[in-house]
């Protein structure tokens, strides 16, 4: 029983870091995003719209990538802890 709450404490543990982790590098990618904008901006002339559409766009495909990340850690967990979830 000891050894079942060990790997649920560290399973929890391991998701916390791991939405931290999203967390960051959506916030960075956010950041450097408005940054790319805003340069491109400055370089083209692109109404707004275009800039709303580059920037929806550009986070749909962040989504993606971090919904297959997120599955990918949710089989790797299954393996390393050997529990079906």
């Amino acid at each position: 029983m000891k050894n079942v709450a060990k790997k649920n404490i560290s399973l929890f543990i391991l998701m916390i870091l791991f939405a931290g982790l999203v967390f960051c590098i959506n916030y960075f990618e956010i950041y450097y995003l408005n940054q790319f904008i805003s340069n491109l901006e400055n370089n083209v002339r692109i109404s707004t719209t275009q800039k709303n559409l580059i920037f929806f766009l550009l986070i749909s495909l962040s989504f993606v990538f971090f919904t297959l990340f997120s599955e990918f850690f949710y089989i790797l967990a299954a393996f390393l802890f050997k529990k079906p979830f």
